[in-house]
């Protein structure tokens, strides 16, 4: 693809975004404050990026401009192919971002890399690299570590193997959310590698540890999951520790002993060799050795940061997150450069902000609390940069609302068990709290008790017809199968258990003028059919004001109060007959209050169950041609239906 900048990637977006409209160069001038003559130019180089795409844009004198394509999958790779290189942009809009960056490639490539390659990359100039370069120089100088160049091949990092790997977490390989996080957004919850490491790593370290009876503190414990993890990561791209001809002293004995264990089981684990140096310097690591004290990765004062965060997740959602090892890591290493960025104002953009919140809104809420908690005299944090943090939450909250033992699905299909191969692979790896999928045909099902199953599906439609509660799947199961499971492991068996969540007394259609006109006539609605009294109100209006934007796409804005102070959960309903700016630059034809039952987690499920409905495309244009509750909830039911 031609060299785009990202104000250029802005401008496509725009027009993916309009593509039943035309879009006037006076709207687009005026939206990046340039002049038309600017646009006019970023439009030529757009259009030269289209060819490749049987793409092209439409001129209309008096109308404006228009995306125009002959062929959808196309226009959808071009668009995403243009996400990528926006994203990547946003990346690199600041310093910090920019040297984490470089470090990481010199020190993981491992040979000469150019300066050119660099501003390709990053999307900078050669000059604004060579400025980056000085930084890089006096970061690693740090580490024992130095730069060295070779004409006609760039640049790389010389020195031990060591001083690399503490750099690498110190100033690389955790710092950005872009390089480890942002591939974590899916169709589906999955889980990532990295994520997926950490809790085999800190499972094999702990019960080694407990197998031999060592005893750790947390904040040991966490920095021996970071630094294994590294140590992996290392031997699988073939650098290898320094060996040391020397045995370490008897003292060591036992943390050589478990050092030797751990490596061992690694090896089998990650598929990587084995090396004696490896062992030592583990064995180094476990012992606590007081020299190797400045090696933490994360210090106390983080660690009691993020527990005083997670104690607050535990006080408004009833979610005790306090023992999960892996997430405590990832918030650990994710605040120190976080809070740079913020004090240097330059957090980052986020292009998947409105994915995360609409798929993921509890996440998000639960991000929210956490940070508001721990830095309670800070207010300036982005909605993007939460989106980043909630993205740690994701794998958790699930697990933790469910009120299921066992996630347990069965198939009844006409097919034998090993034909039906991929089908299960592929639930399996889109829901990994899955813990188990048996396989049966029909008469087994007749003559069997299957009530211990969460589940049950099949790919054929005679029996789904035939038997209720029988979800009916596609053989090739797609993405929408997999929501089918996932809103079934949640519990819901009819459309009444979502649609009863939505409360007819407190449902409002009518002409408002302002955010404040809104909140006043939802909550008066509350106090009055629910005797909530002000504590509900103050709550609701304290946290609008804490949250950086309880806007969540799609023309949809969510209240709810700080923490669960009800005693029933409800879903309130504001249809607007105009949308009114809402925060920033948002728009708002529908405002939803949302309140969960005190002490009772499970009720938790409600966001889950709303991120369906505030993701659906439809619902603009349906909107304003819903006057009554009846036709709201029956609109609700159809988005629901396919997946129910």
């Amino acid at each position: 693809m031609i060299f785009l900048s990202p104000r250029q990637c802005r401008i496509i977006l725009d027009l993916n975004n309009n593509l039943d409209r035309f879009i006037t160069l006076e709207e687009l001038a005026e939206k990046y404050n340039l002049s038309k003559r600017t646009i006019q130019k970023d439009l030529s180089n757009i259009k030269d990026s289209l060819l490749d795409y049987q793409l092209d844009i439409e001129t209309s004198i008096g109308k404006g401009i228009k995306l125009i394509s002959q062929n959808p999958k196309l226009l959808d790779k071009y668009v995403s192919e243009v996400r990528v290189k926006l994203t990547s942009a946003n990346e690199f809009s600041n310093i910090n971002s920019r040297v984490s960056f470089i470090i990481t490639q010199l020190i993981n490539f491992g040979d000469y890399i150019k300066s050119e390659t660099f501003a390709e990359q990053m999307f900078v100039s050669l000059p604004t690299v060579s400025n980056d370069l000085k930084i890089v120089r006096d970061k690693i100088d740090i580490y024992g570590l130095e730069i060295v160049s070779k004409p006609g091949y760039g640049i790389k990092i010389q020195g031990k193997e060591k001083n690399k790997r503490l750099c690498l977490i110190k100033e690389g390989i955790f710092r950005e959310p872009g390089a480890t996080l942002l591939n974590t957004i899916g169709e589906t919850s999955s889980t990532s590698s990295i994520h997926n490491d950490l809790i085999k790593i800190g499972s094999l370290i702990t019960e080694t540890l407990l197998n031999h009876e060592y005893t750790i503190s947390e904040i040991v414990l966490q920095n021996l999951v970071v630094h294994l993890h590294v140590s992996i990561h290392r031997i699988r791209n073939g650098d290898i520790l320094e060996d040391s001809s020397s045995d370490l002293p008897p003292k060591y004995g036992k943390a050589c002993k478990i050092a030797t264990e751990i490596m061992n089981s690694s090896v089998k684990l990650f598929d990587i060799p084995f090396y004696e140096s490896e062992v030592n310097y583990l064995a180094l690591n476990i012992f606590g050795k007081k020299e190797y004290e400045d090696e933490l990765f994360i210090t106390e004062e983080t660690n009691n940061i993020v527990d005083k965060g997670l104690e607050k997740v535990k006080q408004v959602y009833s979610i005790d997150l306090a023992n999960e090892l892996d997430l405590k890591i990832a918030l650990g290493l994710h605040l120190a450069p976080f809070m740079i960025r913020v004090e240097q104002e330059m957090q980052f953009t986020n292009m998947s902000t409105l994915n995360i919140k609409q798929r993921f809104p509890l996440a998000y809420s639960i991000a929210s609390d956490f940070i508001s908690s721990v830095f309670p005299a800070r207010r300036e944090f982005t909605e993007d940069e939460i989106c980043y943090i909630a993205i740690h939450f994701i794998n958790f909250v699930d697990d933790k609302i469910s009120s299921k033992v066992d996630n347990n699905i069965l198939i009844i299909s006409s097919k034998r068990k090993n034909e039906t191969f991929l089908m299960r692979q592929k639930i399996i790896r889109s829901l990994p709290q899955i813990n188990e999928i048996n396989v049966i045909n029909e008469q087994q099902y007749q003559i069997n008790n299957y009530a211990n199953y969460s589940v049950i599906i099949t790919p054929d439609p005679e029996i789904a017809d035939k038997y209720e509660g029988v979800k009916l799947v596609n053989f090739f199961v797609n993405d929408l199968d997999i929501r089918k499971i996932e809103f079934g492991l949640r519990g819901l068996k009819s459309i009444s258990d979502i649609t009863d969540k939505f409360k007819k007394e407190l449902f409002i259609r009518k002409t408002f003028k302002s955010k404040d006109d809104i909140l006043n006539d939802m909550l008066k609605l509350v106090e009055e059919k629910y005797q909530c009294g002000t504590e509900f109100s103050d709550s609701v209006i304290q946290h609008e004001i804490n949250t950086p934007s309880s806007y969540f796409g799609n023309g949809i804005a969510i209240l709810h109060p700080e923490e669960p102070i009800t005693n029933r959960s409800f879903v309130g309903v504001a249809l607007l007959n105009h949308e009114i700016r809402w925060d920033f630059e948002s728009d708002v034809h529908t405002v939803l209050l949302v309140s969960i039952e005190k002490n009772k987690p499970k009720e938790l499920e409600i966001w889950n169950i709303l991120s369906e409905f505030i993701s659906d495309k439809q619902f603009p244009q349906i909107q304003k041609d819903l006057s009554t509750f009846e036709e709201f909830i029956e609109y609700i039911a159809s988005i629901y239906q396919k997946i129910i």
